[in-house]
């Protein structure tokens, strides 16, 4: 049996920072811009966007540093950080290639699948919004606990599960974990409308793009620290109404929507 390792990591937790993300963030040292890496690297614009986005909701720190003006509008530059987790990556994925392929043999013998034994290795996931932080307080309310998560140091959001997934997922106070967010649970208000709503959470941002589709409005709200969140609303949404770039903006989200993972 022949194993092969492939690496995904992010801060500590959650595989969303793989082989393709390290490569866009190279291909952005190398062409000095997203749109160019994109066209490097055979993505979309906005794929591209997008992903850099993912693996900056994961970091702490800022992965790009923004150039304005220039022959093509602007560019961007790889931070200290970037570098770092480049290299980490490298580092990472040739040491895990060496071990598995000591460990193939013995796997061999064992008679244990190779996919077995890796599905634990790497989560994949459908959410949009995939954003790390440390848990600052779990509070029961049976059958149901409130753990509230701060994902920056000026936001904290609050997710409702259950008692037994505290039990089953180890939470406690202080560990590291990821919310996962759908986009079509994010809604985006006006900021001046944030005392008529109830959501647990509502967080302040500015609107960053505004993208409208035939069945759906795709919103980028930024929300300090490099980090964005995507939500996707019906055409229709009255919310939607005047809702304009660069304008301050709340993110809404409901308790129960949030998901929390760990490793």
């Amino acid at each position: 049996m022949s194993v092969k390792a492939t690496l995904s990591f992010t801060e500590d937790h959650i595989g969303s920072v793989g082989r393709e993300r390290i490569k866009l963030l190279e291909a952005v040292g190398r062409e000095g811009s997203i749109s160019a890496a994109a066209r490097s690297v055979g993505l979309s614009y906005k794929a591209a966007w997008d992903g850099i986005g993912a693996m900056q909701n994961l970091v702490a720190k800022p992965l790009l540093k923004k150039n304005i003006g220039g022959k093509n509008g602007g560019g961007a530059t790889l931070t200290p950080e970037a570098l770092k987790l480049i290299e980490t990556f490298h580092h990472l994925e040739t040491g895990l290639a060496t071990m598995m392929k000591q460990a193939s043999d013995n796997l061999s013998e064992i008679g244990l699948s190779s996919t077995g034994l890796l599905q634990g290795f790497m989560m994949k996931t459908s959410a949009r919004n995939v954003l790390s932080g440390h848990i600052l307080s779990i509070k029961s309310a049976p059958p149901a606990a409130f753990v509230t998560i701060s994902i920056s140091r000026k936001i904290d959001i609050k997710a409702e599960i259950t008692e037994k997934s505290v039990e089953r997922l180890g939470l406690v106070k202080g560990r590291q974990v990821a919310a996962l967010i759908k986009a079509p649970f994010v809604r985006v208000v006006p900021f001046e409308d944030k005392d008529n709503f109830s959501e647990q959470n509502r967080i302040p941002g500015i609107l960053e793009s505004i993208t409208i589709g035939k069945k759906s409005v795709e919103l980028n709200v930024e929300i300090g620290e490099d980090k964005i969140f995507i939500a996707t609303m019906r055409p229709d949404d009255p919310a939607l109404k005047g809702l304009m770039a660069n304008q301050p903006v709340l993110a809404l989200i409901k308790a129960e929507n949030i998901i929390i993972a760990t490793c």
